[in-house]
């Protein structure tokens, strides 16, 4: 792992498993109900602060992105197996909560599966793909963002 790696824009890149996790994503949310897609999208009862802390993070997650995008996968590397296994983990954990959260009932809260032990698993599952991203391209500044 580097602590700033190198950039360049290639077809070996990160950018391979971002495009991967939101083409899954987005696959999904056209085969769910509209109802169900809606509900996941929810946006009564923001507050000011929670508004804020959006943009925030929206920020930090267009750094993190462009860090992925023009960083090279580290396939010759010890680390790009592990972070491609922490990937796959965190994508396949991210689609089992999609379903649980279609099929739990539309005036319930989801309470199955990881919803057990987790209020929101998806951005769990999610976290721990990016992470397998980070660990992939050998990035230390794209983890810590």
């Amino acid at each position: 792992m580097e602590l700033i790696p190198e950039f360049k824009i290639g077809w070996l890149n990160g950018w391979l498993l971002i495009a991967l996790f939101y083409v899954t994503y987005s696959i999904l949310l056209k085969i769910f109900p509209k109802d169900v897609v809606a509900r996941l999208y929810d946006k009564l009862g923001r507050s000011k602060r929670h508004k804020i802390l959006i943009i925030v993070g929206s920020l930090l997650a267009f750094a993190y992105f462009v860090l992925i995008i023009f960083t090279p996968l580290k396939t010759g590397s010890v680390v790009f197996i592990p972070g491609l296994i922490i990937f796959m983990l965190g994508l396949a954990g991210f689609v089992i909560e999609l379903f649980n959260f279609k099929n739990a009932p539309l005036d319930k809260p989801a309470t199955d599966g990881l919803y057990r032990v987790s209020r929101h698993p998806q951005q769990l599952m999610f976290f721990i793909a990016f992470i397998g991203m980070c660990v992939a391209v050998g990035s230390w500044i794209a983890l810590f963002v």
